[in-house]
């Protein structure tokens, strides 16, 4: 009986070791991710602020596993379109989704 509930014991704290061991793994990889994903953006956006030429300020940069998405306003076609240009091209990048609209107000 005593070794019964011995095993018994043995099996749950290895259970309990692996599943938690697990998902402090996921947890890791997650914040792995968000970091990496932060220092896309900050890529893209940096990107984005040297181009000369161009005014880019109102342009918003999100960034996650590959994908970008810009967002804000721009004062012509011609930003919009360079302004994913510029995002598609910084390494790492593998798509662009280009939701920037045109400044109705622009003079």
């Amino acid at each position: 009986m005593f070794s019964m509930a011995l095993c018994l014991g043995f099996f749950t704290a290895a259970a309990i070791v692996a599943f938690t061991g697990c998902a402090g793994n996921q947890n890791a990889s997650r914040s792995g991710q968000y970091i990496d994903d932060k220092a896309f953006q900050r890529q893209v956006r940096v990107a984005l602020e040297n181009n000369p030429g161009y005014e880019f300020s109102g342009v918003d940069v999100d960034f996650h596993s590959g994908a970008v998405q810009l967002s804000g306003l721009v004062n012509t076609s011609d930003q919009k379109f360079r302004a994913g240009k510029i995002a598609k091209n910084v390494q790492g990048v593998t798509t662009v989704k280009n939701n920037i609209t045109l400044n109705s107000n622009k003079g």
